[in-house]
């Protein structure tokens, strides 16, 4: 019997209509059965470690690694803002980057610089 209200994956849901999950469950069944207590919270800690990471990547697929060096004065302000903010260091960075302007060019930001001036 399948539920309608299940959130999961395209490949656990065409499992479930085919309910091959049975027999997926009927094994691991029948081999947590015969197997040692040890085994099988083995298997399930790495089931859930590697599970976790997965879930990791696919949250981290659209950004880039970013490494840099900062003073410690810099980074405890960052950590700082971070914590009062209740954000992540990275959500605090990229905040301060969106708000920054860049100019149009260079040339163009002076000319009209030099005309506010006259």
């Amino acid at each position: 019997m399948m539920r309608e209200n299940i959130a999961a994956d395209d490949d656990v849901n065409v499992l479930i209509k085919n309910q091959k999950w049975k027999i997926i469950v009927s094994c691991f069944d029948y081999w947590a059965v015969i197997s040692t207590v040890e085994r099988v919270k083995l298997f399930l800690f790495q089931t859930k470690k590697a599970w976790s990471q997965k879930k990791y990547r696919d949250g981290v697929k659209d950004k880039a690694v970013l490494n840099t060096y900062i003073s410690k004065s810099s980074m405890l302000k960052l950590k700082e803002i971070a914590k009062n903010h209740n954000k992540n260091i990275n959500e605090i960075i990229e905040a301060m980057i969106e708000e920054i302007v860049l100019p149009r060019e260079p040339l163009k930001e002076l000319i009209s610089l030099v005309e506010k001036k006259n």
